[in-house]
């Protein structure tokens, strides 16, 4: 006599769909995930670049007011808010775009130091010893555990949703 033996799949039917279902909205996620980590290190990249003085800060520092910049070079904030954040699906990017604002000395600003500029200015002081050169690189080394955070929070909602 012959037996049957059956194994009963559906379960593996339904957790294949589950996989499939999470995995498209950890691929939608993503993106997304990517531009919370990009905003993150944006926003500490902003508080420690280097800041042009005012023109009246910079005419104080030189002796009768003279200055040696015209004056219309002198746009405080320029590379600060010329600091992008550029996401795709499976990178983010934080940069100073070449044709910004800021973007003919960012990299002068945030590579030379001891080469073509030493001195931090009086705006730079004034945010505090964190605002130097560097400033994109080391926004993404101190913001390691916020980013930590969101990558968890990104695979714990993913965990969630396959039911495991």
């Amino acid at each position: 006599m012959a037996s049957n033996f059956t194994i009963d799949t559906s379960a593996l039917r339904r957790l294949d769909m589950s996989f499939i279902k999470a995995g498209k909205d950890f691929k939608k996620g993503r993106k997304k995930f990517l531009q919370k980590i990009g905003v993150l290190i944006q926003g500490m990249a902003r508080k420690y670049c280097p800041e042009s003085p005012t023109l009246k800060q910079y005419a104080a520092m030189n002796q009768d007011y003279v200055t040696m910049r015209d004056a219309t070079s002198i746009t405080t904030g320029s590379l600060r808010d010329s600091i992008t954040v550029e996401s795709k699906d499976d990178y983010v990017s934080i940069h100073v775009p070449a044709n910004s604002r800021g973007g003919k000395y960012a990299e002068k600003m945030h590579d030379e130091k001891g080469v073509t500029w030493q001195n931090r200015g009086v705006r730079t002081q004034q945010k505090g010893p964190k605002a130097d050169e560097k400033f994109i690189f080391r926004a993404g080394k101190d913001t390691d555990r916020e980013q930590d955070a969101i990558v968890d929070d990104l695979i714990n909602k993913f965990i969630n949703s396959i039911g495991v």
